[in-house]
């Protein structure tokens, strides 16, 4: 094999295998939550993990919120063992609406203080729920309790909104 074609391949070779030491070395941030469909806009992995308890509740902060809370809040009550309770001035999942977001945006952090969800309007508020359940143990999509402890979400700052104007 002549020189140059060596020196290619041995070049190839060592870019493969310098990407993939990076994936093996951010696989861990990558394993701590599992994929979101749709991929949101900016995912940002602290560390550290929140654990929602049999105690947890929703803090609505607006009526157009409520459903939303309502819809979650029963279908995690067969999992949880209890409907989460929905209030407009305590709990540790926060909605709230946040006019400088998008229609159908939400900004989601999960840190050692909770859940708070912004969004734009209710349909973000679902969106932003929607990953929340997408980081939860899939035990919850069983049909009988599943809360046999807490349920640990990671650290995490999300942000989504549509990409384009349109559906479809």
């Amino acid at each position: 094999m002549p020189l140059s074609r060596m020196a290619t391949l041995a070049v190839v070779t060592l870019l493969l295998l310098s990407g993939c030491g990076d994936i093996a070395s951010t696989g861990s941030i990558r394993d701590s939550i599992p994929p979101i469909i749709p991929r949101p806009v900016s995912i940002d992995v602290g560390t550290g993990r929140y654990a929602l308890t049999p105690d947890s509740g929703f803090h609505v902060e607006s009526n157009d919120l409520a459903p939303t809370a309502q819809h979650f809040a029963a279908m995690w009550a067969v999992p949880m063992g209890r409907t989460l309770p929905i209030a407009p001035d305590a709990g540790d999942i926060v909605l709230k609406l946040d006019s400088t977001l998008p229609v159908e945006g939400y900004a989601l952090r999960i840190d050692d203080g909770g859940i708070q969800i912004a969004a734009g309007d209710a349909a973000g508020a679902f969106y932003g729920l929607t990953t929340v359940h997408q980081m939860l143990p899939p035990e919850l999509s069983g049909a009988g309790p599943a809360m046999t402890q807490a349920w640990s979400l990671p650290f995490v700052d999300i942000e989504d909104a549509p990409r384009f104007p349109y559906r479809g």
